[in-house]
């Protein structure tokens, strides 16, 4: 098969998309670690302290929907641009809270770095774009992986700029934030000049979409939520991150209140993203392989696994602990994988942008509901109930892959 210019611009938008969202991930990631901590300082209230890192991930949820606007009246790069200039600022006015201690001007600030943040998420369709369907897969999780920049250096960035910081006469945390600048803005310059042409002029457009009939009339987008297909990829995103940030959310705490130090939770939640961000592009190629039905299925079976080990380990088991959470995150990963490839493939180009932002709109506002939910199921009925209700959750999937095994949809 002859290599075209184009499939060689192609393929450097993807790796530009690459680096892009490993950079913008790394400084969000700095971002919302300190956000509870800078709340606390300036409230001295530990009930506040969660009010800016819940609001950005609704604000997330907001941007995709309203970005995936942007991409069908602009295209896909001046809604990357949008939304990584917004993160930027955000992170600045944040900044400014940290240093004039500022409670609500910090809430407004993380709001709309929340907002920004969605443009690094919606990032995956447009890498999905760029190839033929057989290979949307691989595509889209190569940018899933980026994340795993972020999960590493984020969090490392905390120490050097917290010095930097407090020698500007500010405290520690607001060097989590202008390490997010730092970071964001080297996105925006790499949106700017290096993703050129856009992407979406470039596209590979495949309109036989999988799971529909061929029809006359145009198609809204309240048909397109009627698909099958489309049914089951919202599914497995949305039941993949209320059970994994459900969990994810709860097990510090869990594992503080057992006796056991940062260190530990710090070694437990590496173990975690090490399994949501790693292997991405392994799962990309295998649902490329073998289609993103059975893999949502495998999604399932691991996060249903996870959740039961997590609820039946003994506190002190901490290695067992840290194995429960490491699968959590490759359940999620999985249905993130094979969900977003779904959705890809089962919806025509002119309307793909639109349904993938109200897609993962939904998926980031079930993360916010799971976030404010794990905190009151973990000083009720506790750490075991709520990992239980997590593998509850994952059988509603699971329920309906069995139907659509009755009434087989295309396997990818």
């Amino acid at each position: 098969m002859q290599v075209t210019s184009d499939d060689r611009t192609r393929t450097r938008l993807r790796w530009v998309l690459f680096a892009a969202v490993g950079s913008m991930t790394t400084g969000y990631i700095a971002a919302i670690t300190v956000a509870t901590l800078a709340a606390r300082s300036i409230t001295g209230s530990e009930l506040l302290a969660g009010v800016p890192g819940s609001l950005a991930v609704i604000s997330t949820a907001i941007g995709t929907s309203v970005l995936g606007r942007v991409v069908v009246s602009a295209g896909r790069r001046r809604s990357l641009v949008v939304g990584t200039a917004a993160a930027i600022v955000g992170a600045a006015v944040s900044v400014f809270a940290v240093f004039e201690s500022r409670f609500v001007v910090l809430i407004g600030g993380m709001a709309i770095l929340g907002f920004g943040n969605a443009a690094s998420h919606l990032s995956r369709y447009t890498a999905a774009d760029l190839v033929s369907a057989e290979h949307r897969g691989s595509a889209l999780s190569l940018v899933v992986w980026a994340g795993t920049i972020g999960a590493v250096v984020g969090p490392r960035l905390l120490g050097p700029a917290g010095d930097i910081a407090e020698r500007m006469g500010a405290s520690e945390y607001a060097g989590g934030y202008l390490g997010a600048v730092v970071f964001m803005g080297v996105a925006l310059l790499l949106f700017l000049l290096a993703l050129r042409p856009d992407p979406s002029t470039l596209a590979v457009v495949d309109d036989e979409v999988f799971g529909s009939v061929a029809t006359a009339a145009p198609v809204v987008a309240r048909d397109v939520f009627g698909r099958r297909p489309v049914q089951l990829a919202l599914a497995a995103m949305v039941i993949g991150q209320l059970v994994m940030v459900l969990i994810m959310t709860a097990t510090p705490i869990h594992v503080e209140n057992n006796g056991f130090g940062l260190s530990l939770v710090g070694s437990i939640i590496s173990a975690h993203t090490l399994g949501m961000f790693a292997f991405a592009p392994l799962v990309g190629r295998i649902v490329d392989r073998v289609g993103a039905v059975p893999m949502i299925g495998a999604s399932a079976a691991v996060l249903v696994g996870s959740a039961l080990l997590a609820a039946t380990a003994d506190p002190s088991a901490t290695g067992v602990l840290m194995f429960a959470l490491f699968l959590l995150g490759i359940g999620w990963n999985l249905g993130f994988v094979s969900g977003s490839t779904l959705l890809s493939v089962s919806v025509e180009s002119s309307l793909r942008p639109l349904i993938q932002g109200r897609v993962d709109s939904m998926v980031w506002g079930s993360s916010a509901l799971a976030s404010a939910g794990s905190g009151v199921l973990l000083a009720g009925p506790g750490y075991t109930f709520l990992s239980l209700l997590g593998a509850a959750l994952v059988l509603c999937l699971v329920g309906m892959l069995a139907r659509h095994r009755l009434q087989p949809i295309p396997a990818t």
